[in-house]
């Protein structure tokens, strides 16, 4: 889980932190924190990042560089924090997910933070895909594809109606970073499978109820089982 925090004030800065640290109880997921003291360069930085969260000052950011910050995050989850309740109209416009009052205590953060988290391993999010052969952006719902395979920064996205969605991205780790949170396992250097649709793991395959078959790397295979395992106990309510 990557998370951005934009506010000038240092000590709060270090507050949040320590408070995100010590919540995030998740453990199959590395958590990276990166704290701005100048939003140009968060906005510089999201370019070559994605970050799942974002904390960010409206009124020390301005309105016009958030509409910026959110285009360039469609599906992010944006937390807008202000002294006073001005920007609260504007922010949920542009898509703020949520709105924190400064000055706000440990346990305001903290509810926050964790409705992102829910938010960041349950919720089917839509994310938006450059299409080259249209030269058209398209929104995809996370549920609706199948599996993902990528050739450097080509990817071909196929969808639960068998659809092949061949586009070139800018990096296509931002992409996985979107995916694996979601339920996506990645079972070769190339390959990203929505678990939904798999059926079973053997030492070598992996196998969708569709009847397609993937080679599963021998160095991914003791980590492929395990989570295919969370998966299944998860979706049966015992997760």
């Amino acid at each position: 889980m990557n998370i951005a925090i934009f506010d000038k004030n240092e000590r709060l800065q270090k507050m949040m932190t320590h408070v995100i640290k010590r919540e995030y109880e998740i453990i199959d997921d590395k958590l990276t924190i990166q704290c701005f003291n100048d939003i140009k360069e968060l906005l510089l930085s999201d370019d070559k990042k994605y970050f799942n969260v974002i904390f960010v000052d409206v009124q020390q950011a301005g309105m016009k560089t958030l509409i910026q910050l959110r285009k360039n995050n469609p599906s992010s989850y944006i937390i807008f924090m202000s002294e006073n309740d001005d920007y609260v109209f504007d922010a949920f416009h542009i898509g703020a997910s949520e709105y924190l009052f400064k000055p706000f205590d440990e346990q305001a953060l903290i509810k926050a933070f964790l409705d992102s988290v829910h938010w960041y391993y349950h919720f089917d999010i839509k994310f938006l895909i450059p299409i080259k052969s249209t030269k058209r952006k398209r929104f995809f719902s996370v549920d609706e594809i199948k599996y993902v395979e990528t050739y450097y920064n080509d990817i071909d996205i196929v969808t639960v109606d068998d659809e092949h969605i061949i586009t070139h991205v800018k990096n296509r780790y931002r992409i996985r970073q979107v995916l694996k949170p979601r339920w996506f396992l990645q079972v070769n250097q190339s390959t990203l499978v929505n678990m939904k649709y798999v059926d079973f793991l053997t030492d070598r395959n992996i196998i969708l109820k569709t009847r397609e078959v993937f080679p599963l790397s021998r160095k991914k295979l003791i980590e492929s089982h395990l989570k295919f395992e969370k998966f299944l106990k998860g979706k049966d309510g015992g997760k």
